[in-house]
Protein backbone atom coordinates (compact mmCIF):
# COMPACT_ATOMS: atom_id res chain seq x y z
CA UNK A 1 0.00 0.00 0.00
CA UNK A 2 1.36 3.47 -0.90
CA UNK A 3 1.99 6.19 1.70
CA UNK A 4 -1.32 7.91 0.31
CA UNK A 5 -3.50 5.50 0.85
CA UNK A 6 -2.01 4.39 4.21
CA UNK A 7 -2.51 8.10 4.88
CA UNK A 8 -5.95 8.33 4.00
CA UNK A 9 -6.66 4.74 5.64
CA UNK A 10 -5.68 6.37 8.98
CA UNK A 11 -7.32 9.50 8.39
CA UNK A 12 -10.57 7.12 8.00
CA UNK A 13 -10.29 4.80 10.68
CA UNK A 14 -9.38 7.79 13.32
CA UNK A 15 -12.33 10.31 11.73
CA UNK A 16 -14.77 7.16 12.03
CA UNK A 17 -13.74 6.03 15.30
CA UNK A 18 -14.62 9.72 17.26
CA UNK A 19 -17.42 9.90 15.64
CA UNK A 20 -19.05 6.74 15.83
CA UNK A 21 -18.11 6.71 19.95
CA UNK A 22 -19.30 10.00 20.45
CA UNK A 23 -22.48 9.42 18.47
CA UNK A 24 -23.48 7.28 21.25
CA UNK A 25 -21.52 8.64 24.33
CA UNK A 26 -21.39 12.58 23.89
CA UNK A 27 -24.80 14.44 24.05
CA UNK A 28 -25.20 17.77 21.50
CA UNK A 29 -24.80 20.83 23.48
CA UNK A 30 -23.17 19.22 26.36
CA UNK A 31 -23.44 20.43 29.82
CA UNK A 32 -25.20 23.91 28.23
CA UNK A 33 -28.00 22.99 26.42
CA UNK A 34 -29.59 19.75 24.67
CA UNK A 35 -30.74 20.32 21.38
CA UNK A 36 -30.82 19.15 17.61
CA UNK A 37 -32.34 18.61 14.38
CA UNK A 38 -32.40 15.24 15.29
CA UNK A 39 -34.60 14.70 18.47
CA UNK A 40 -36.83 18.29 18.47
CA UNK A 41 -37.25 19.07 14.56
CA UNK A 42 -37.08 15.77 12.75
CA UNK A 43 -38.34 13.26 15.28
CA UNK A 44 -41.90 15.16 15.73
CA UNK A 45 -42.67 14.92 12.29
CA UNK A 46 -41.45 11.08 12.16
CA UNK A 47 -43.69 10.52 15.10
CA UNK A 48 -46.53 11.39 12.88
CA UNK A 49 -46.23 8.36 11.09
CA UNK A 50 -47.88 5.87 13.91
CA UNK A 51 -50.99 7.98 12.95
CA UNK A 52 -50.82 7.07 9.09
CA UNK A 53 -49.47 10.71 8.39
CA UNK A 54 -46.63 11.22 5.75
CA UNK A 55 -44.38 14.08 4.71
CA UNK A 56 -45.87 14.66 0.85
CA UNK A 57 -48.18 12.77 1.21
CA UNK A 58 -50.42 14.57 3.95
CA UNK A 59 -48.43 17.57 4.74
CA UNK A 60 -45.93 19.95 3.47
CA UNK A 61 -41.93 20.07 4.53
CA UNK A 62 -39.82 22.38 4.32
CA UNK A 63 -37.39 20.17 2.81
CA UNK A 64 -37.50 18.64 -0.93
CA UNK A 65 -38.49 14.58 -0.37
CA UNK A 66 -35.59 12.51 0.01
CA UNK A 67 -34.76 13.87 3.57
CA UNK A 68 -37.90 13.64 5.11
CA UNK A 69 -38.87 10.28 3.93
CA UNK A 70 -35.08 8.97 4.91
CA UNK A 71 -35.88 10.51 8.49
CA UNK A 72 -39.22 8.21 7.82
CA UNK A 73 -37.32 5.37 7.27
CA UNK A 74 -35.08 5.30 9.90
CA UNK A 75 -37.48 6.20 12.85
CA UNK A 76 -40.05 3.02 11.45
CA UNK A 77 -36.66 0.67 11.80
CA UNK A 78 -36.00 2.43 15.02
CA UNK A 79 -39.21 1.38 16.60
CA UNK A 80 -38.21 -2.30 16.41
CA UNK A 81 -35.47 -1.93 18.80
CA UNK A 82 -36.49 -2.14 22.03
CA UNK A 83 -35.92 1.53 23.71
CA UNK A 84 -33.54 2.67 26.33
CA UNK A 85 -34.57 4.75 28.83
CA UNK A 86 -33.35 7.76 27.00
CA UNK A 87 -36.24 6.53 24.43
CA UNK A 88 -34.93 8.54 21.29
CA UNK A 89 -31.29 6.67 21.36
CA UNK A 90 -31.76 4.48 18.62
CA UNK A 91 -33.66 7.08 16.25
CA UNK A 92 -30.53 9.31 17.00
CA UNK A 93 -27.86 6.54 16.72
CA UNK A 94 -29.78 5.46 13.30
CA UNK A 95 -29.73 9.13 12.24
CA UNK A 96 -26.41 9.50 13.25
CA UNK A 97 -24.88 6.32 12.07
CA UNK A 98 -26.24 7.69 8.43
CA UNK A 99 -24.61 10.99 8.42
CA UNK A 100 -21.58 9.36 9.90
CA UNK A 101 -21.96 7.19 6.55
CA UNK A 102 -22.01 10.45 3.99
CA UNK A 103 -19.11 12.61 6.42
CA UNK A 104 -16.43 9.61 5.71
CA UNK A 105 -17.55 10.05 1.99
CA UNK A 106 -16.73 13.91 2.91
CA UNK A 107 -13.64 13.11 4.21
CA UNK A 108 -12.52 10.98 1.70
CA UNK A 109 -13.25 13.04 -0.92
CA UNK A 110 -11.50 16.18 0.52
CA UNK A 111 -8.62 14.06 0.88
CA UNK A 112 -8.73 12.99 -2.79
CA UNK A 113 -9.47 16.70 -4.08
CA UNK A 114 -6.66 18.03 -1.91
CA UNK A 115 -4.25 15.90 -3.02
CA UNK A 116 -5.55 16.57 -7.33
CA UNK A 117 -5.03 20.11 -6.43
CA UNK A 118 -1.86 20.22 -4.18
CA UNK A 119 -0.17 17.11 -4.68
CA UNK A 120 0.18 14.86 -1.64
CA UNK A 121 1.97 15.90 0.34
CA UNK A 122 0.20 19.61 1.27
CA UNK A 123 -3.22 18.40 -0.61
CA UNK A 124 -3.44 15.64 2.42
CA UNK A 125 -3.60 18.18 5.06
CA UNK A 126 -7.24 18.78 3.99
CA UNK A 127 -8.40 15.70 5.13
CA UNK A 128 -6.40 15.93 8.61
CA UNK A 129 -7.72 19.75 9.02
CA UNK A 130 -11.22 18.38 8.56
CA UNK A 131 -11.02 15.86 10.74
CA UNK A 132 -9.52 18.00 14.00
CA UNK A 133 -12.74 20.54 13.15
CA UNK A 134 -15.23 21.21 15.31
CA UNK A 135 -18.37 22.48 13.13
CA UNK A 136 -18.71 19.55 10.90
CA UNK A 137 -17.80 17.18 13.92
CA UNK A 138 -20.78 18.60 15.95
CA UNK A 139 -23.62 19.45 13.17
CA UNK A 140 -23.01 15.45 12.16
CA UNK A 141 -24.56 14.91 15.77
CA UNK A 142 -27.73 16.42 15.37
CA UNK A 143 -27.79 17.83 11.69
CA UNK A 144 -28.01 16.53 8.23
CA UNK A 145 -26.51 18.89 6.54
CA UNK A 146 -23.06 16.59 6.19
CA UNK A 147 -25.36 14.89 3.26
CA UNK A 148 -25.86 17.03 1.20
CA UNK A 149 -22.37 18.73 1.54
CA UNK A 150 -21.02 14.59 0.16
CA UNK A 151 -23.16 15.05 -2.93
CA UNK A 152 -21.72 18.71 -3.68
CA UNK A 153 -18.23 17.63 -2.92
CA UNK A 154 -18.26 13.96 -5.16
CA UNK A 155 -20.22 16.07 -8.06
CA UNK A 156 -16.90 18.54 -8.22
CA UNK A 157 -14.70 15.54 -7.67
CA UNK A 158 -15.63 13.85 -10.65
CA UNK A 159 -15.20 16.67 -12.01
CA UNK A 160 -11.83 17.20 -11.95
CA UNK A 161 -10.45 13.31 -11.38
CA UNK A 162 -11.72 11.64 -14.35
CA UNK A 163 -9.45 12.51 -17.33
CA UNK A 164 -10.78 13.96 -20.58
CA UNK A 165 -11.44 10.57 -22.46
CA UNK A 166 -14.21 9.84 -19.63
CA UNK A 167 -16.18 13.09 -19.34
CA UNK A 168 -19.43 11.23 -20.30
CA UNK A 169 -18.89 9.13 -17.56
CA UNK A 170 -17.95 12.20 -15.76
CA UNK A 171 -21.06 14.29 -16.52
CA UNK A 172 -23.25 11.54 -16.32
CA UNK A 173 -22.27 10.69 -12.55
CA UNK A 174 -22.04 14.16 -11.42
CA UNK A 175 -25.40 15.27 -12.84
CA UNK A 176 -27.08 12.15 -10.80
CA UNK A 177 -25.22 12.94 -7.84
CA UNK A 178 -26.44 17.13 -8.16
CA UNK A 179 -29.92 15.89 -8.63
CA UNK A 180 -29.70 13.44 -5.61
CA UNK A 181 -28.22 15.88 -3.57
CA UNK A 182 -31.15 18.51 -4.56
CA UNK A 183 -33.82 16.28 -3.52
CA UNK A 184 -32.56 16.07 0.18
CA UNK A 185 -31.62 19.91 -0.18
CA UNK A 186 -31.37 22.05 -2.57
CA UNK A 187 -28.38 23.98 -2.05
CA UNK A 188 -26.16 21.23 -4.12
CA UNK A 189 -28.23 22.05 -7.36
CA UNK A 190 -26.17 25.74 -6.80
CA UNK A 191 -22.94 24.03 -8.49
CA UNK A 192 -24.79 22.82 -11.55
CA UNK A 193 -24.22 25.96 -13.52
CA UNK A 194 -20.89 25.50 -13.09
CA UNK A 195 -20.99 22.45 -14.78
CA UNK A 196 -21.62 24.70 -18.09
CA UNK A 197 -17.84 26.02 -17.90
CA UNK A 198 -15.81 23.04 -16.45
CA UNK A 199 -17.86 20.52 -18.65
CA UNK A 200 -18.85 22.14 -21.76
CA UNK A 201 -21.01 21.98 -24.53
CA UNK A 202 -22.25 18.18 -24.83
CA UNK A 203 -20.55 17.33 -21.65
CA UNK A 204 -22.74 19.57 -19.69
CA UNK A 205 -25.75 19.26 -21.86
CA UNK A 206 -25.79 15.32 -20.64
CA UNK A 207 -24.76 16.51 -17.04
CA UNK A 208 -28.28 18.82 -16.93
CA UNK A 209 -30.44 16.14 -18.90
CA UNK A 210 -28.87 13.69 -16.46
CA UNK A 211 -29.76 16.17 -13.29
CA UNK A 212 -33.69 16.33 -14.61
CA UNK A 213 -34.23 12.76 -15.24
CA UNK A 214 -33.25 12.19 -11.51
CA UNK A 215 -35.16 15.18 -9.87
CA UNK A 216 -38.22 13.93 -12.37
CA UNK A 217 -37.80 10.12 -10.92
CA UNK A 218 -37.57 11.00 -7.58
CA UNK A 219 -40.44 13.83 -7.75
CA UNK A 220 -43.47 12.23 -10.33
CA UNK A 221 -44.97 9.72 -7.74
CA UNK A 222 -45.14 12.66 -4.55
CA UNK A 223 -46.37 15.37 -7.51
CA UNK A 224 -48.79 12.72 -9.12
CA UNK A 225 -50.57 11.48 -5.15
CA UNK A 226 -50.79 15.39 -4.13
CA UNK A 227 -49.77 17.93 -6.26
CA UNK A 228 -50.64 20.68 -4.17
CA UNK A 229 -48.91 19.54 -1.17
CA UNK A 230 -45.83 19.05 -3.88
CA UNK A 231 -46.02 22.43 -4.70
CA UNK A 232 -46.85 24.37 -1.01
CA UNK A 233 -43.28 22.69 -0.01
CA UNK A 234 -41.14 23.89 -2.67
CA UNK A 235 -42.94 27.60 -2.23
CA UNK A 236 -42.16 26.44 1.44
CA UNK A 237 -38.34 26.82 1.18
CA UNK A 238 -38.24 30.03 -1.06
CA UNK A 239 -40.96 31.82 1.25
CA UNK A 240 -39.23 32.15 4.36
CA UNK A 241 -38.84 35.72 6.11
CA UNK A 242 -34.86 36.46 6.30
CA UNK A 243 -32.90 34.65 9.47
CA UNK A 244 -29.47 35.49 11.18
CA UNK A 245 -28.29 37.47 8.19
CA UNK A 246 -28.06 41.32 7.73
CA UNK A 247 -31.02 41.56 5.70
CA UNK A 248 -33.29 40.06 9.08
CA UNK A 249 -31.01 42.66 10.97
CA UNK A 250 -32.19 45.42 8.73
CA UNK A 251 -35.77 43.91 9.13
CA UNK A 252 -35.24 44.47 13.14
CA UNK A 253 -35.66 40.86 13.21
CA UNK A 254 -33.76 38.94 15.78
CA UNK A 255 -34.49 35.53 15.83
CA UNK A 256 -34.00 32.23 14.46
CA UNK A 257 -35.44 30.70 11.26
CA UNK A 258 -39.48 29.77 11.48
CA UNK A 259 -41.50 29.16 8.62
CA UNK A 260 -45.37 30.40 9.15
CA UNK A 261 -48.25 28.14 8.51
CA UNK A 262 -49.67 25.03 9.20
CA UNK A 263 -48.11 21.91 7.71
CA UNK A 264 -51.58 20.18 6.95
CA UNK A 265 -53.30 23.53 5.27
CA UNK A 266 -52.01 25.08 2.07
CA UNK A 267 -50.83 28.68 3.38
CA UNK A 268 -51.07 32.34 1.64
CA UNK A 269 -47.50 32.85 3.12
CA UNK A 270 -44.65 31.55 4.63
CA UNK A 271 -43.18 34.35 5.87
CA UNK A 272 -43.41 35.96 9.39
CA UNK A 273 -43.06 39.51 8.50
CA UNK A 274 -42.86 41.85 5.65
CA UNK A 275 -39.11 41.97 4.47
CA UNK A 276 -38.26 46.12 3.70
CA UNK A 277 -35.98 44.54 1.14
CA UNK A 278 -36.92 42.15 -1.84
CA UNK A 279 -35.72 38.64 -1.34
CA UNK A 280 -34.55 39.12 -5.11
CA UNK A 281 -32.11 41.58 -4.47
CA UNK A 282 -29.45 39.30 -2.57
CA UNK A 283 -30.59 36.61 -5.63
CA UNK A 284 -29.52 39.36 -8.05
CA UNK A 285 -26.17 39.82 -6.23
CA UNK A 286 -25.36 36.43 -5.86
CA UNK A 287 -26.38 35.95 -9.42
CA UNK A 288 -23.78 39.25 -11.19
CA UNK A 289 -21.21 36.75 -9.54
CA UNK A 290 -22.09 33.79 -10.90
CA UNK A 291 -22.52 35.28 -14.26
CA UNK A 292 -18.78 36.67 -13.46
CA UNK A 293 -17.66 33.48 -13.24
CA UNK A 294 -19.46 32.28 -16.03
CA UNK A 295 -18.48 34.53 -18.62
CA UNK A 296 -14.34 35.08 -18.10
CA UNK A 297 -11.68 33.46 -20.35
CA UNK A 298 -10.14 31.21 -18.50
CA UNK A 299 -9.12 27.31 -18.41
CA UNK A 300 -12.63 25.96 -16.91
CA UNK A 301 -11.34 22.74 -17.30
CA UNK A 302 -8.27 23.02 -15.05
CA UNK A 303 -8.90 21.27 -11.29
CA UNK A 304 -7.84 24.76 -9.90
CA UNK A 305 -10.68 26.94 -11.32
CA UNK A 306 -12.98 24.72 -10.96
CA UNK A 307 -12.45 24.10 -6.99
CA UNK A 308 -11.88 27.73 -6.70
CA UNK A 309 -14.76 29.06 -8.45
CA UNK A 310 -16.82 26.28 -6.53
CA UNK A 311 -15.56 27.98 -3.31
CA UNK A 312 -16.25 31.24 -4.34
CA UNK A 313 -19.84 30.50 -5.60
CA UNK A 314 -20.53 28.45 -2.10
CA UNK A 315 -18.74 32.22 -0.03
CA UNK A 316 -20.96 34.29 -2.01
CA UNK A 317 -23.95 32.23 -1.67
CA UNK A 318 -23.68 32.42 2.14
CA UNK A 319 -22.79 36.19 2.43
CA UNK A 320 -26.16 36.84 0.06
CA UNK A 321 -28.33 34.61 1.00
CA UNK A 322 -31.40 36.18 3.49
CA UNK A 323 -31.31 33.13 5.41
CA UNK A 324 -28.60 30.98 7.20
CA UNK A 325 -28.60 28.81 10.14
CA UNK A 326 -25.62 27.81 12.19
CA UNK A 327 -25.16 23.92 10.88
CA UNK A 328 -24.28 25.88 7.19
CA UNK A 329 -21.20 26.44 8.55
CA UNK A 330 -20.55 22.81 6.98
CA UNK A 331 -21.08 23.76 3.33
CA UNK A 332 -18.53 26.91 3.21
CA UNK A 333 -15.88 25.22 5.62
CA UNK A 334 -14.80 22.69 3.42
CA UNK A 335 -14.31 25.29 0.31
CA UNK A 336 -11.71 26.94 2.41
CA UNK A 337 -9.84 24.31 3.44
CA UNK A 338 -8.99 23.29 -0.20
CA UNK A 339 -8.32 26.51 -1.12
CA UNK A 340 -6.33 27.18 2.08
CA UNK A 341 -4.94 24.11 3.40
CA UNK A 342 -2.47 26.05 5.83
CA UNK A 343 -2.61 27.80 9.25
CA UNK A 344 -4.45 30.82 7.77
CA UNK A 345 -7.16 28.60 6.40
CA UNK A 346 -7.10 26.34 9.90
CA UNK A 347 -7.24 30.00 11.88
CA UNK A 348 -9.98 31.13 9.33
CA UNK A 349 -11.87 27.72 9.58
CA UNK A 350 -12.00 28.09 13.66
CA UNK A 351 -12.62 31.47 13.97
CA UNK A 352 -15.84 31.19 11.60
CA UNK A 353 -16.84 28.13 14.25
CA UNK A 354 -16.02 30.41 17.13
CA UNK A 355 -18.39 33.03 15.64
CA UNK A 356 -20.87 30.29 14.86
CA UNK A 357 -20.60 29.24 18.81
CA UNK A 358 -21.43 32.69 19.95
CA UNK A 359 -24.25 32.86 17.85
CA UNK A 360 -25.86 29.37 18.10
CA UNK A 361 -25.10 28.97 21.55
CA UNK A 362 -24.32 32.05 23.33
CA UNK A 363 -27.62 34.18 21.84
CA UNK A 364 -29.82 31.43 21.23
CA UNK A 365 -29.21 29.44 24.45
CA UNK A 366 -27.53 31.32 27.33
CA UNK A 367 -28.19 35.21 26.39
CA UNK A 368 -31.25 35.59 24.42
CA UNK A 369 -31.81 39.04 25.82
CA UNK A 370 -28.11 40.16 24.63
CA UNK A 371 -29.40 40.90 20.46
CA UNK A 372 -25.73 43.10 20.32
CA UNK A 373 -24.65 39.45 20.44
CA UNK A 374 -26.33 38.34 17.74
CA UNK A 375 -25.37 41.55 15.80
CA UNK A 376 -22.05 41.08 16.32
CA UNK A 377 -21.83 37.65 14.96
CA UNK A 378 -23.70 38.38 12.17
CA UNK A 379 -21.21 41.05 11.32
CA UNK A 380 -18.15 38.93 12.19
CA UNK A 381 -19.36 36.04 9.82
CA UNK A 382 -20.61 38.56 7.16
CA UNK A 383 -17.39 40.14 7.25
CA UNK A 384 -15.11 36.94 6.98
CA UNK A 385 -17.44 35.51 3.79
CA UNK A 386 -16.43 39.22 2.16
CA UNK A 387 -13.08 38.35 2.99
CA UNK A 388 -13.23 34.88 1.67
CA UNK A 389 -14.72 36.07 -1.49
CA UNK A 390 -12.54 38.62 -2.05
CA UNK A 391 -9.72 36.30 -1.78
CA UNK A 392 -11.14 33.83 -3.73
CA UNK A 393 -11.76 36.05 -6.16
CA UNK A 394 -8.37 37.20 -6.13
CA UNK A 395 -6.83 34.05 -7.26
CA UNK A 396 -9.10 33.35 -9.93
CA UNK A 397 -7.84 36.74 -11.71
CA UNK A 398 -4.68 35.87 -10.71
CA UNK A 399 -3.86 38.65 -8.30
CA UNK A 400 -2.10 39.66 -5.25
CA UNK A 401 -3.10 36.53 -3.63
CA UNK A 402 -1.03 37.67 -0.73
CA UNK A 403 -3.56 40.73 0.08
CA UNK A 404 -6.49 38.54 0.48
CA UNK A 405 -4.15 36.10 2.94
CA UNK A 406 -2.77 39.17 5.58
CA UNK A 407 -7.07 40.54 5.13
CA UNK A 408 -7.99 37.15 6.14
CA UNK A 409 -5.84 37.14 8.87
CA UNK A 410 -6.52 40.54 9.99
CA UNK A 411 -10.25 39.85 10.09
CA UNK A 412 -9.44 36.23 12.26
CA UNK A 413 -7.55 38.74 14.59
CA UNK A 414 -10.31 41.23 14.72
CA UNK A 415 -12.44 38.52 15.14
CA UNK A 416 -11.03 37.00 18.09
CA UNK A 417 -10.31 40.50 19.96
CA UNK A 418 -14.03 40.71 19.54
CA UNK A 419 -14.77 37.65 21.34
CA UNK A 420 -12.01 39.06 24.08
CA UNK A 421 -13.74 41.97 24.78
CA UNK A 422 -17.19 40.32 24.75
CA UNK A 423 -16.27 37.79 27.02
CA UNK A 424 -16.39 39.68 30.33
CA UNK A 425 -19.58 41.54 29.12
CA UNK A 426 -21.25 38.25 28.75
CA UNK A 427 -19.91 37.22 32.21
CA UNK A 428 -21.69 40.15 33.70
CA UNK A 429 -24.31 39.57 32.12
CA UNK A 430 -24.47 35.72 32.67
CA UNK A 431 -24.14 36.35 36.22
CA UNK A 432 -26.55 39.23 36.55
CA UNK A 433 -28.73 36.68 34.54
CA UNK A 434 -28.40 33.68 37.39
CA UNK A 435 -28.71 36.03 40.08
CA UNK A 436 -31.82 36.80 39.16
CA UNK A 437 -33.40 33.46 38.85
CA UNK A 438 -31.81 32.40 42.06
CA UNK A 439 -34.34 31.58 44.73
CA UNK A 440 -32.12 33.28 47.58
CA UNK A 441 -31.85 36.55 45.45
CA UNK A 442 -32.74 38.62 48.23
CA UNK A 443 -30.87 36.80 50.94
CA UNK A 444 -27.77 37.31 48.73
CA UNK A 445 -28.31 40.93 48.18
CA UNK A 446 -28.36 41.15 51.89
CA UNK A 447 -25.06 39.67 53.09
CA UNK A 448 -23.59 43.16 50.78
CA UNK A 449 -24.75 44.64 53.70
CA UNK A 450 -22.44 43.01 56.05
CA UNK A 451 -18.08 44.33 56.40
CA UNK A 452 -14.86 42.27 55.48
CA UNK A 453 -14.10 39.36 57.40
CA UNK A 454 -17.77 38.69 58.54
CA UNK A 455 -17.80 34.79 58.94
CA UNK A 456 -20.39 32.82 56.78
CA UNK A 457 -21.00 29.56 57.49
CA UNK A 458 -23.04 26.88 54.90
CA UNK A 459 -25.09 23.65 56.63
CA UNK A 460 -24.87 22.14 53.32
CA UNK A 461 -22.02 21.28 50.59
CA UNK A 462 -25.40 21.96 47.72
CA UNK A 463 -26.48 25.52 49.51
CA UNK A 464 -23.22 26.25 49.80
CA UNK A 465 -22.09 25.77 45.71
CA UNK A 466 -25.64 27.37 44.75
CA UNK A 467 -24.56 30.95 46.54
CA UNK A 468 -20.90 31.02 46.66
CA UNK A 469 -20.52 32.78 43.28
CA UNK A 470 -22.25 35.45 44.13
CA UNK A 471 -20.71 36.17 47.32
CA UNK A 472 -18.23 39.01 47.70
CA UNK A 473 -14.51 37.70 48.45
CA UNK A 474 -13.73 39.75 51.35
CA UNK A 475 -16.30 37.49 53.48
CA UNK A 476 -14.91 33.99 54.90
CA UNK A 477 -17.20 31.60 53.84
CA UNK A 478 -16.93 28.15 54.87
CA UNK A 479 -18.98 24.70 55.10
CA UNK A 480 -19.71 23.31 58.21
CA UNK A 481 -18.60 19.14 57.90
CA UNK A 482 -21.47 17.12 57.16
CA UNK A 483 -19.23 13.99 57.46
CA UNK A 484 -16.58 12.84 59.77
CA UNK A 485 -13.78 13.52 58.20
CA UNK A 486 -9.97 13.74 60.49
CA UNK A 487 -12.29 12.46 63.29
CA UNK A 488 -14.22 9.18 64.55
CA UNK A 489 -17.53 11.46 65.10
CA UNK A 490 -19.52 14.11 63.47
CA UNK A 491 -19.60 16.02 66.70
CA UNK A 492 -16.00 15.91 67.26
CA UNK A 493 -15.87 17.38 63.48
CA UNK A 494 -17.87 20.18 63.91
CA UNK A 495 -16.09 20.99 67.33
CA UNK A 496 -12.59 20.79 65.75
CA UNK A 497 -13.77 22.87 62.51
CA UNK A 498 -14.86 26.04 64.99
CA UNK A 499 -11.36 25.54 66.74
CA UNK A 500 -9.88 25.57 63.18
CA UNK A 501 -11.58 28.57 62.08
CA UNK A 502 -11.11 30.45 65.31
CA UNK A 503 -14.31 32.17 64.98
CA UNK A 504 -15.29 34.58 67.54
CA UNK A 505 -18.07 36.78 68.14
CA UNK A 506 -20.86 37.47 65.34
CA UNK A 507 -21.28 34.60 62.59
CA UNK A 508 -23.42 34.09 59.96
CA UNK A 509 -25.46 30.49 59.04
CA UNK A 510 -27.56 29.87 55.76
CA UNK A 511 -29.13 26.96 55.24
CA UNK A 512 -32.39 25.39 53.81
CA UNK A 513 -35.30 24.36 56.30
CA UNK A 514 -36.27 21.70 54.19
CA UNK A 515 -33.44 19.78 54.30
CA UNK A 516 -33.64 17.05 57.16
CA UNK A 517 -29.48 17.15 57.35
CA UNK A 518 -29.25 20.90 57.43
CA UNK A 519 -32.09 21.17 60.44
CA UNK A 520 -30.16 18.55 62.21
CA UNK A 521 -26.79 20.41 62.03
CA UNK A 522 -28.90 23.54 62.82
CA UNK A 523 -30.13 21.87 65.90
CA UNK A 524 -26.55 21.12 67.11
CA UNK A 525 -25.65 25.13 66.38
CA UNK A 526 -27.91 25.96 68.52
CA UNK A 527 -27.51 23.24 71.37
CA UNK A 528 -23.64 24.89 71.54
CA UNK A 529 -24.00 28.26 70.91
CA UNK A 530 -27.19 29.15 71.91
CA UNK A 531 -30.56 30.33 69.80
CA UNK A 532 -29.60 32.20 66.69
CA UNK A 533 -31.36 35.20 65.73
CA UNK A 534 -33.15 34.86 62.06
CA UNK A 535 -32.24 37.72 60.11
CA UNK A 536 -33.86 37.24 56.98
CA UNK A 537 -36.08 34.19 55.21
CA UNK A 538 -36.15 34.31 51.33
CA UNK A 539 -36.45 31.61 48.64
CA UNK A 540 -36.57 28.92 50.37
CA UNK A 541 -33.12 29.76 52.34
CA UNK A 542 -32.36 31.47 55.82
CA UNK A 543 -30.46 33.88 56.89
CA UNK A 544 -29.31 33.48 61.18
CA UNK A 545 -26.98 35.15 63.43
CA UNK A 546 -25.33 33.32 65.82
CA UNK A 547 -22.97 34.52 68.82
CA UNK A 548 -19.96 32.76 70.13
CA UNK A 549 -18.66 33.92 73.50
CA UNK A 550 -15.55 33.14 75.56
CA UNK A 551 -17.93 29.96 77.60
CA UNK A 552 -18.37 28.39 74.01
Amino acid sequence: MSKRWQDLAILAVLFISLRFFALFLFRVGGFITDFSDFNVSFLTFARWSRYGLYPYLDFWMEYPPLLPWMVIALYRVSLLLPPWHDSPLWFNALMGLTVLTFDVGNLVLLYLIGCRLWGWERGRFVGWIYLGLFAPFYTAMGWLDNIPLFFMLLSLWLWIELPPGRRLLSAIASGASLGVGFMFKIIPALLLPLGLKVLKGKGFAICLAVFLIVVSFIATPFMLQSPEIFITSFRAMLGRSPWETVWALVNGYYSYGVIAGDRFSVPESFALYHSRIPGMFSIILWGLIYLWLLLRRDQGGEPAYAVTAASLIFFSYELFTTGYSPQHIVYFLPFLLLTMPNLTGTVGAISLTLVNLFEAVGYFVMFPQERWLLVMAVILRTLGLFTLCLTTALKLIGGNLQLGLWILRAWASFALLCFVVATPLLGKVYIRDRLAITPCADLINKLQDYGAGTDVIFLSGETHDAIYPYLKRDLHISLLPELPLAFKSLEEERLAFFQRKDIKGKFLVIFNPAEPAEIEALDWLEKTFGPGVNVLNAGGCILMEFKRNEEN
